[in-house]
């Protein structure tokens, strides 16, 4: 756009220069015809003659009247050489601001010579009867150079302006449509599409204006679909976590009331209550994460100074003793740390991430390959990891990916990191948390709380 300014700017320019010099020299060639016309200044001459002679008449004025003759001059612009054959005294007045009238004596041969120099002598008489010989010189024409001048500089601003304008209408009348577009989008219809013209800045810019709009949409969008969902969700896990509830409510009756059969009886009732409440837990852990990942829920991190080694016995020893129970091939690698040093987290959030890692070996791991857990520490972090392979290639795309996104979120809270790799059909899942050392060293962070 710079580029088309300029342009625009330097023709309007040349444009306004030439206008100056056809009006000023137009002008020029004009007023030089003028006065080489002897016909044209004859008549100005004469008609200035019959004016000084009004003017002489009115005012009753001698030859001596100097000053009176000299402020004719000067209003009509026109010098005036009065010549009295009798006395032959020379009366020179110039029409000129600031000049002063000059008396000589000189002879008739020396007032012919004069008088070569203008068109036409004329006879003038003043009131006491004095008759002189008068030479007029039409001063004024000369004037119009300087108007002409000025003219010239006046047409070359119009030109300019014009020009310019015309040029750069387009641009102009391009501002305006995206001033009145901007004004639609303001009032809340983003569905609106700014006009896009050209390939300059105001392109982009409505380009951009347009990338912004649709963007708003796409998360209005998305905020719509999460919202829906979310609604969706609670719906139905309010209607289907009735049914465990109610099972469990009886079954508790029933164990309350005593009125079981047997002491297998009361086991097969009990170990039915846990399931069941299992099933309310994972239903509501599921509303849980969807709250979490959407945004929906704020939640505030206790941070902890605590040390590595206390931190995975405490959380490990009842997932995995869990596992085993249920059969499952553990293979433990949880050497790779050192006890000394020390990590700031929130045990709770923590301990939720591995739940629902260890809950996803439950649903999706292959029962018949060992699960891998391991503990590496490097030199600013701590990672802990689970590997297992995958029960079938379709297990995966069963699951929403909603509790790894929840995972991810807490550890970023609590300024770790969350990664997921999967090669072939094997699954590995990696939680970072950064270290601090006892005596200072390495990477320092003070206690305190976090918010998502």
């Amino acid at each position: 756009m710079r580029v088309e300014l300029l342009f625009a700017a330097l023709v309007a320019l040349v444009v306004a220069y030439g206008c100056h010099i056809l009006v000023k020299e137009g002008g020029g060639y004009y007023l030089d015809g003028l006065i080489a016309s002897a016909e044209y200044m004859y008549g100005k001459n004469e008609k200035m003659s019959l004016r000084f002679q009004e003017y002489v008449d009115d005012k009753g004025l001698l030859l001596e009247n100097t000053g009176e003759i000299l402020h004719w001059c000067r209003e009509n612009k026109t010098s005036v050489t009065l010549y009295n054959s009798k006395t032959q005294g020379l009366y020179s007045y110039y029409s000129f601001l600031g000049s002063q009238a000059q008396i000589s004596t000189v002879d008739e041969m020396a007032f012919e010579m004069t008088g070569e120099y203008t068109t036409g002598e004329f006879a003038i008489q003043f009131s006491d009867g004095v008759r002189v010989r008068a030479l007029f010189y039409y001063d004024r024409i000369y004037n119009y150079y300087d108007y002409f001048y000025t003219g010239s500089l006046f047409a070359a601003g119009i030109s300019f302006l014009l020009v310019f304008m015309m040029l750069i209408a387009r641009k102009i009348n391009y501002i305006r449509i995206m001033d009145k577009e901007l004004k639609v989008l303001e009032g809340g219809d983003l569905e609106y599409e700014v006009t896009e013209l050209g390939r300059d800045e105001l392109y982009q810019l409505a380009r951009g204006i347009n990338e912004m709009r649709k963007a708003v949409l796409r998360r209005e969008e998305e905020e719509r679909r999460n919202a829906q969902a979310n609604q969706e969700l609670v719906t139905a896990l309010s209607h289907d976590i009735r049914t465990p509830m109610t099972s469990l409510i009886g079954y508790l009756e029933i164990l309350k009331m005593g009125r079981y059969q047997s002491e297998e009886q009361k086991e097969e009732f009990l170990e039915i209550s846990r399931q069941k409440a299992f099933q309310m837990k994972e239903m509501i852990d599921k509303l849980f994460e969807y709250s979490l990942v959407t945004g929906k829920m704020e939640e505030t991190y206790h941070m902890e100074r605590m040390e590595v080694g206390t931190i995975l016995s405490a959380i490990l020893d009842g997932q995995v003793s869990d596992l085993l129970n249920e059969e499952w091939e553990i293979e433990e690698n949880l050497s790779g740390y050192t006890s000394r040093n020390y990590v700031m987290a929130d045990v709770e959030f923590f301990q939720r991430v591995l739940d629902n890692l260890l809950s996803n070996i439950r649903k999706y791991a292959d029962k018949s390959a060992k699960v891998v857990i391991e503990a590496k520490e490097g030199e600013n972090s701590v990672a802990f990891s689970i590997r297992n392979r995958v029960l079938h290639e379709e297990a995966l795309g069963g699951s929403t990916g909603v509790g790894l996104k929840t995972c991810q979120k807490i550890m970023e809270a609590m300024n770790g990191s969350f990664q997921v790799k999967r090669t072939k059909n094997i699954y590995c899942v990696s939680v970072t948390l950064p270290l601090i050392c006892p005596q200072g060293a390495g990477r320092r962070q003070q206690p305190g709380q976090n918010k998502i």
